[in-house]
């Protein structure tokens, strides 16, 4: 179901729409994108790489895909690719330190236009 993000953790936690499409769960965004994890996840290694972020990793992981990245700043973006079980793909992207926002929701678009969508 897209836009429904289930969080199992000790402490609590909401999501919170941060606007059409995009929520936010403790500082990592998600959107909901019709494509598989791999194609999701290598369009999220290439916009890091076109961002100038040195792309540290980025494989299979279970049934999605993970990239780990970082620049020079030591800033470290990571975005996920999980499937959602009905075709599409739950894509997250984590910004550290400090969860900004505006470079997480860059990497989110940008990588959505990659997809072509």
């Amino acid at each position: 179901m897209p836009g429904l993000l289930v969080c199992l953790t000790v402490g609590a936690c909401a999501a919170v729409q941060q606007r059409p499409g995009v929520t936010s769960v403790n500082g990592t965004f998600v959107r909901i994108v019709p494509d598989p994890p791999a194609k999701v996840g290598a369009a999220a290694a290439d916009v890091l790489k076109d961002m100038g972020f040195m792309v540290v990793s980025s494989a299979a992981d279970g049934d999605g895909w993970a990239v780990a990245s970082r620049n020079g700043q030591d800033s470290r973006v990571t975005a996920t690719a999980l499937p959602t079980g009905d075709g599409a793909t739950q894509l997250s992207v984590n910004v550290d330190p400090g969860n900004s926002e505006g470079l997480s929701l860059r990497v989110l678009d940008q990588i959505q236009a990659r997809l072509g969508h």
